[in-house]
Formats: structure tokens, C-alpha cells, sequence
């Protein structure tokens, strides 16, 4: 899918709320839908840059969200009806350019497609913890993609 990447501007941010609402509630389809609210993609994304994926008829289809300062992919959301068609590679590629040292992200252990797609792309588990959304695995990207 051809997909046009930018930096998100703020007139962006009402339809990236719902991307991420809608993109969260059917990735984590194990938590509880109600637990996710369109205020979230605003307090979760402060401070971070973020680039926005925008297809053919203007539509937002998928955003990353980077905090910079440590090269840590807080979020990477695809719209749920046109994932795997290489818009989050494209997204982290873009990403990449910007990103002063191997990027790294946090990954629920149950959020399975996620794991398989980073690992399609060569990152790998550096880590492991937990939050209050339960038992993550930290990803490295692999040396050669990186600065």
C-alpha cells in the first residue's frame, strides 16, 4: 500500500485519538474495550515526536509515536482493517532516521502479532518486565538498521 509519511500536525490529532482507540481495543482485545478512552492518545504521547502514515485520500492509517532522547518507540499503531500491508515498517524505517542510537520499544507478552512482527523485522528481546497493563518483553532493533 502506498502510503505517504510526515510528521503529525496538530490538526492530526482528533483522528489520530481514534485510530489509536479503535487500534488499541483490537490488538489488546483481552483487557476490558471501556478501559481505552479517545483522551489517551493526548496524555500518552507528550513530549514524543510523531509521524503519521496517510494514504492515497488523506486518511491517517497508522502512527508512531518516538521519544526521542532515548530512541524508544512508545507507540505504533496500524488502522486494524489494512495492517500488514508494510505501513509499520514504514513508519519505523522513517523513524530510524531520526533516531540517535538502536531503537527500542516495550511489547505486551500477549499481544502475539506484535512479537512476530518485530521479530519478522530482526529485532530482538533485550528485556523484560512489568506494568499496569501486565508482563512486557523489551525489542532491540538490530545493529545494522540502526545508527
Amino acid at each position: 500500500m502506498d502510503v505517504l509519511v510526515r510528521d503529525a500536525q496538530p490538526d492530526d490529532h482528533e483522528m489520530l485519538a481514534e485510530l489509536f482507540l479503535d487500534a488499541r481495543r483490537a490488538a489488546f482485545h483481552w483487557f476490558d474495550p471501556e478501559s481505552f478512552q479517545l483522551a489517551d492518545f493526548a496524555s500518552q504521547t507528550i513530549d514524543e515526536r510523531i509521524w503519521v502514515a496517510e494514504d492515497e485520500h488523506g486518511r491517517l492509517v497508522g502512527f508512531l509515536s518516538l521519544y526521542e532522547p532515548e530512541s524508544f518507540v512508545h507507540h505504533l499503531f496500524v488502522a486494524p482493517d489494512i495492517q500488514r500491508r508494510g505501513i509499520g515498517r514504514k513508519l519505523l524505517e522513517v523513524a530510524n532516521r531520526s533516531a540517535r542510537r538502536p531503537m527500542s520499544l516495550k511489547v505486551l507478552e500477549q499481544n502475539v502479532d506484535a512479537r512476530m512482527f518485530y521479530t519478522s523485522l530482526g529485532w530482538t528481546t533485550t528485556g523484560h518486565g512489568a506494568d499496569e497493563l501486565g508482563p512486557y518483553l523489551v525489542f532491540t532493533q538490530p545493529q545494522s538498521d540502526s545508527k
